[in-house]
């Protein structure tokens, strides 16, 4: 190799190893920097969380020194918790107490000490109110309206409760009254209750021929004896001559999502795809067809804007699948599911956990779904809790449709 080959061939491996004793210290530079940084962010993480305790442990010395009257330390605890979880800014993510809990349960299991009014959540002021008052229960006979928004219970404002610790303030035990104020928009007053409970044994689904050939099924609501209602129900309107069904979700607030995949796949044929759920991780959660049924009745649902979460859910198959005509007013709007997590002693956490798709793939969340024939009830019904078939402007439309279809 001449001089000037073997001076380049130096200069060029010096250069080499040069750059490459860079770039390796900027690495271990980088990698550094990434340990510094994670280390700060934990560091930074234990020091609120800490200064949290000390502020909390802070105000407990002072409540205890200063507070003029007596504490009840398992309220103080239980209000802590509460507030963590209305710090989320979610009005479907809350805390339950032990008692709480055990009123879930019975709602789960359809049956309960009440005043016999079915509630939601207004999304647009997140106050309770009532969808609909059963005949001849408590709530009906002192005169609670569809459309009253519940402000206080027993004197206690709950304006600032999830749905949820409402109902379990009103329930309680057989016999025992209940002080409920609403505030009614239609006149813009306040009205008062005074309201006795009584044992309230919800079937959530009715059945009844309104002719000789169309069946009536109404569900009011989702919880573990729906589907095998539903199925009771279809058997009995068969054996009378049903040719054509209407379904009515109307004013159903939801439930439990899985009886409205239950009962939706029974429309449904074995495979398909009846809902599916994606969490904060985007894993993917498949409720699928699978009962062996894929019945092609003609089919109408009634909905409106109370029909909300898994009835949302059945009514979207429904539209999605084509399996029949969705008839009434734009649903609700709900496309998230929470689910409770036990606790210690008996208590729990509702929190928001995914959010629900429809077999199309869309979310409906703050959308609703739109019915395929959109039809309003008269204002003056609109509020009552009661209307007689032949004055309800949406079912009158369901049967004319379901009368041409099956004379085609």
């Amino acid at each position: 190799m001449n001089d000037k080959k073997s001076k380049l061939f130096v200069l060029v491996t010096v250069v080499l190893v040069t750059l490459l004793l860079v770039e390796t210290v900027a690495m271990a530079g980088y990698r550094n920097d990434a340990v510094t940084a994670s280390r700060a962010l934990k560091e930074m993480a234990a020091n609120e969380d800490n200064e949290l305790k000390d502020k909390i442990e802070t105000i407990r010395k002072l409540t205890d020194d200063y507070y003029l009257y007596d504490i009840d330390k398992e309220s103080v605890n239980q209000g802590i918790l509460t507030g963590m979880m209305w710090g989320l800014g979610d009005i479907y993510s809350t805390y339950y107490s032990e008692k709480e809990m055990e009123d879930i349960k019975l709602d789960a299991e359809a049956e309960y000490y009440g005043i016999g009014a079915v509630m939601t959540t207004d999304p647009s002021t997140g106050l309770a109110t009532v969808v609909k008052t059963y005949e001849d229960s408590p709530s009906a006979e002192v005169g609670m309206l569809k459309g009253d928004y519940i402000v206080a219970v027993n004197k206690e404002d709950v304006t600032s409760l999830d749905l949820s610790t409402i109902v379990s303030r009103i329930k309680g035990e057989e016999g025992t009254q209940v002080e409920i104020q609403v505030y009614r928009a239609s006149t813009k007053e306040y009205v008062d209750f005074n309201v006795t409970r009584r044992r309230v044994e919800i079937a959530s689904v009715f059945g009844e021929m309104i002719d000789e050939k169309i069946g009536y099924i109404q569900i009011e609501s989702w919880d573990m004896l729906t589907d095998s209602q539903f199925e009771t129900w279809m058997s009995k309107l068969t054996q009378q001559g049903m040719e054509g069904l209407v379904i009515d979700v109307r004013n159903n607030p939801g439930g439990i999502v899985q009886a409205a995949c239950e009962v939706l796949d029974y429309f449904v044929e074995d495979g398909g795809r009846l809902v599916y759920t994606v969490d904060k991780h985007n894993e993917e959660e498949d409720y699928l067809a699978g009962d062996g049924q894929d019945s092609d009745i003609p089919l109408v649902v009634l909905v409106n804007g109370q029909s909300a979460s898994a009835s949302e859910i059945f009514a979207g198959g429904i539209k999605d699948y084509d399996a029949g005509t969705l008839v009434g007013e734009k649903t609700f709007g709900k496309g998230i599911v929470q689910k409770i997590f036990n606790l210690d002693k008996g208590e729990g956490v509702k929190l928001t956990v995914a959010q629900y798709y429809l077999p199309s793939g869309v979310c409906i969340h703050d959308i609703g779904i739109e019915p395929d024939v959109e039809i309003k009830l008269p204002d003056e019904l609109d509020k009552s809790s009661v209307i007689e078939q032949a004055e309800d402007t949406q079912l009158q439309k369901a049967l004319s449709i379901l009368k041409e279809q099956m004379a085609n």
